[in-house]
Protein backbone atom coordinates (compact mmCIF):
# COMPACT_ATOMS: atom_id res chain seq x y z
CA UNK A 1 0.00 0.00 0.00
CA UNK A 2 1.01 3.88 -0.89
CA UNK A 3 1.49 6.22 2.07
CA UNK A 4 2.85 9.67 2.19
CA UNK A 5 1.21 12.87 1.16
CA UNK A 6 1.47 16.39 -0.43
CA UNK A 7 5.06 17.02 -1.04
CA UNK A 8 6.61 20.24 0.52
CA UNK A 9 9.30 23.07 -0.69
CA UNK A 10 6.13 24.92 -2.71
CA UNK A 11 5.75 21.67 -4.91
CA UNK A 12 2.12 20.46 -5.52
CA UNK A 13 3.28 16.32 -6.74
CA UNK A 14 2.73 14.47 -4.44
CA UNK A 15 5.05 12.01 -2.64
CA UNK A 16 3.78 8.53 -2.10
CA UNK A 17 6.13 5.68 -1.68
CA UNK A 18 6.12 2.05 0.17
CA UNK A 19 7.85 -0.54 1.46
CA UNK A 20 11.05 -1.77 -0.31
CA UNK A 21 9.86 -5.20 -0.37
CA UNK A 22 6.57 -4.63 -1.01
CA UNK A 23 7.93 -3.41 -4.34
CA UNK A 24 10.46 -6.21 -5.11
CA UNK A 25 7.77 -8.25 -6.77
CA UNK A 26 4.13 -7.60 -6.33
CA UNK A 27 2.65 -6.03 -9.45
CA UNK A 28 2.15 -8.69 -11.96
CA UNK A 29 3.63 -6.74 -14.62
CA UNK A 30 7.88 -6.99 -14.64
CA UNK A 31 8.75 -3.28 -15.41
CA UNK A 32 6.48 -1.83 -12.50
CA UNK A 33 8.60 -4.37 -10.63
CA UNK A 34 11.74 -3.33 -8.37
CA UNK A 35 13.23 -6.65 -9.28
CA UNK A 36 13.18 -6.21 -13.11
CA UNK A 37 15.08 -3.05 -12.65
CA UNK A 38 17.69 -4.24 -9.83
CA UNK A 39 18.35 -7.43 -10.39
CA UNK A 40 17.56 -7.97 -14.08
CA UNK A 41 19.77 -11.20 -14.64
CA UNK A 42 17.67 -12.81 -11.47
CA UNK A 43 20.99 -13.12 -9.41
CA UNK A 44 19.17 -12.87 -6.19
CA UNK A 45 22.66 -10.88 -5.38
CA UNK A 46 21.78 -8.46 -1.71
CA UNK A 47 24.63 -6.37 -2.54
CA UNK A 48 26.74 -5.24 -5.74
CA UNK A 49 30.15 -4.25 -5.27
CA UNK A 50 30.88 -0.96 -7.31
CA UNK A 51 32.71 2.18 -6.14
CA UNK A 52 31.49 4.71 -3.68
CA UNK A 53 31.39 8.42 -6.15
CA UNK A 54 33.72 9.92 -3.68
CA UNK A 55 36.38 7.44 -3.95
CA UNK A 56 38.65 8.62 -6.90
CA UNK A 57 41.54 5.99 -6.84
CA UNK A 58 38.34 3.75 -7.84
CA UNK A 59 36.94 6.52 -10.50
CA UNK A 60 40.45 6.88 -11.98
CA UNK A 61 40.40 2.76 -12.64
CA UNK A 62 37.14 4.14 -15.01
CA UNK A 63 39.47 7.11 -16.57
CA UNK A 64 41.90 5.18 -18.09
CA UNK A 65 43.10 6.15 -21.51
CA UNK A 66 45.08 2.91 -21.66
CA UNK A 67 42.60 2.03 -24.86
CA UNK A 68 39.66 3.40 -26.47
CA UNK A 69 36.10 2.39 -27.25
CA UNK A 70 34.12 3.99 -30.01
CA UNK A 71 31.53 4.42 -31.21
CA UNK A 72 29.85 4.64 -27.59
CA UNK A 73 27.19 4.49 -27.24
CA UNK A 74 26.53 1.39 -29.72
CA UNK A 75 23.73 -0.28 -30.57
CA UNK A 76 26.08 -2.93 -32.34
CA UNK A 77 29.80 -3.16 -32.93
CA UNK A 78 32.12 -1.99 -30.94
CA UNK A 79 35.80 -1.20 -32.19
CA UNK A 80 38.58 -1.08 -29.09
CA UNK A 81 41.84 0.71 -30.32
CA UNK A 82 44.92 -0.67 -28.67
CA UNK A 83 48.21 0.87 -27.36
CA UNK A 84 51.15 -0.93 -28.16
CA UNK A 85 51.91 -2.09 -25.07
CA UNK A 86 48.03 -4.12 -25.03
CA UNK A 87 48.41 -5.43 -28.58
CA UNK A 88 50.05 -9.01 -27.42
CA UNK A 89 48.06 -11.85 -25.82
CA UNK A 90 45.01 -9.90 -24.97
CA UNK A 91 41.79 -11.18 -23.03
CA UNK A 92 38.41 -9.13 -23.48
CA UNK A 93 36.09 -9.84 -20.85
CA UNK A 94 32.71 -8.05 -20.84
CA UNK A 95 30.48 -7.67 -17.75
CA UNK A 96 26.42 -6.68 -17.08
CA UNK A 97 26.23 -3.88 -14.78
CA UNK A 98 25.02 -6.56 -12.07
CA UNK A 99 28.83 -8.06 -12.46
CA UNK A 100 27.69 -11.25 -14.27
CA UNK A 101 31.07 -12.19 -16.96
CA UNK A 102 28.63 -12.19 -20.31
CA UNK A 103 31.75 -12.46 -22.62
CA UNK A 104 35.67 -13.51 -22.85
CA UNK A 105 37.66 -13.59 -25.95
CA UNK A 106 41.49 -13.63 -26.74
CA UNK A 107 43.47 -12.34 -29.32
CA UNK A 108 47.02 -12.61 -30.69
CA UNK A 109 47.53 -9.56 -31.66
CA UNK A 110 45.73 -6.30 -33.03
CA UNK A 111 45.87 -2.48 -33.36
CA UNK A 112 42.33 -2.43 -33.60
CA UNK A 113 39.83 -4.87 -32.38
CA UNK A 114 35.89 -5.14 -33.31
CA UNK A 115 33.39 -7.01 -31.30
CA UNK A 116 29.74 -7.61 -31.46
CA UNK A 117 26.90 -5.73 -29.19
CA UNK A 118 24.24 -6.50 -31.03
CA UNK A 119 22.73 -9.60 -29.37
CA UNK A 120 22.92 -7.84 -25.91
CA UNK A 121 20.59 -6.30 -24.44
CA UNK A 122 20.61 -2.35 -24.15
CA UNK A 123 22.54 -1.42 -20.59
CA UNK A 124 25.80 -0.40 -18.96
CA UNK A 125 28.35 -2.86 -19.16
CA UNK A 126 31.96 -2.97 -17.95
CA UNK A 127 34.57 -3.94 -20.33
CA UNK A 128 38.19 -5.54 -19.15
CA UNK A 129 40.94 -5.67 -21.29
CA UNK A 130 44.22 -7.72 -19.54
CA UNK A 131 47.42 -8.28 -21.42
CA UNK A 132 50.32 -9.32 -18.96
CA UNK A 133 50.18 -7.85 -16.28
CA UNK A 134 48.24 -4.67 -17.24
CA UNK A 135 44.23 -4.48 -17.19
CA UNK A 136 42.50 -1.77 -18.57
CA UNK A 137 38.63 -1.14 -18.27
CA UNK A 138 36.26 1.14 -19.97
CA UNK A 139 32.05 1.65 -19.23
CA UNK A 140 30.14 0.97 -22.88
CA UNK A 141 26.40 2.07 -23.40
CA UNK A 142 24.59 -0.84 -25.20
CA UNK A 143 21.48 1.28 -26.94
Amino acid sequence: SLTGGKATCDSNVNDYFTKFSYAWDYNDEAYRQLRHWLDPDSTGALFVNGFAPKDTDRIAQFETEDFRVYPNPTSGEVSIVLPEVMRHELTLKLYSISGREVMVSRFQDGTVIRIDLSGFPAGIYLLSAQSGDRTSRALISKQ
